[in-house]
């Protein structure tokens, strides 16, 4: 009796007990407690950058203005923009700015400096409208227009891929950043934005004549003269 007392199971040892992984669920609630927190934070962050951008309050003649006032100053500077004020409508930008950093504001006023012919002054206030909004078009495509016109080709080909990138389809953006590629010596890039340009507007002479000298410079003269003959087919129906 006594071996089999000392042999007998332990039925208690094997019987499987419920385990409670009190560890497990207090990392979970932890876990979550943190990505809720986290997740909050930058909400808050994405909201502050997206709606109140270097925002500040200011004191103009005196008074205390806020973002409600610079809302009202830059509709009232872009009423005076589009009636040809420019010196009302710059008082405004300025009030505007002097409040809030809006990307909108430094394009306008860069535009005036471009109408008055201050190309130094309207290149500053286009890329200070970048620093606050750097896929902005407006202004990435006056300073590649800016910049080509003083064949300065390198830069425009930077602003210009910018802003091309923003409007894919539109054959004039298009155009100026393949020839400025070209210009710059990235005959590979300008040909390939020359044939998309082809794909939207097959008629396009300029785009036809601009990718038959790309080839031809390189002797690929059966390349060449298919685009050629494109162009002359183009600008023979459109005279007729």
């Amino acid at each position: 009796m006594q071996f089999k007392k000392e042999f007998d199971i332990d039925r208690e040892f094997f019987t499987e007990k419920p385990k409670v992984h009190l560890k497990r669920k207090l990392a979970l609630k932890v876990f979550l407690f943190v990505l809720f927190i986290t997740f909050a934070l930058l909400c808050y962050f994405a909201f502050s950058y997206s709606f109140n951008p270097g925002f500040k309050s200011a004191d103009v003649n005196g008074e205390t203005v806020s973002l409600k006032d610079a809302q009202s100053f830059f509709f009232d500077a872009v009423r005076y923009y589009d009636d040809g004020n420019y010196e009302k409508a710059l008082e405004y930008f300025n009030k505007q700015i002097e409040i809030v950093d809006d990307p909108d504001a430094y394009s306008y006023i860069a535009k005036i400096y471009l109408e008055e012919n201050n190309t130094a002054l309207a290149i500053e206030y286009f890329k200070k409208a970048l620093q606050f909004k750097p896929d902005m078009f407006d202004a990435n495509y006056e300073l590649g227009k800016i910049y080509y016109s003083l064949n300065d080709f390198k830069n425009a080909s930077k602003y210009l891929t910018l802003a091309s990138s923003e409007r894919i389809d539109n054959v004039e953006v298009l155009s100026l950043t393949a020839e400025s590629y070209r210009q710059s010596g990235r005959a590979d890039d300008a040909v390939k934005l020359f044939e998309k340009i082809l794909e939207i507007e097959p008629t396009s002479a300029f785009a036809n004549i601009k990718t038959g000298e790309i080839y031809f410079q390189r002797l690929q003269y059966k390349k060449a003269s298919r685009y050629f003959e494109d162009a002359l087919f183009v600008s023979y129906n459109e005279e007729a």
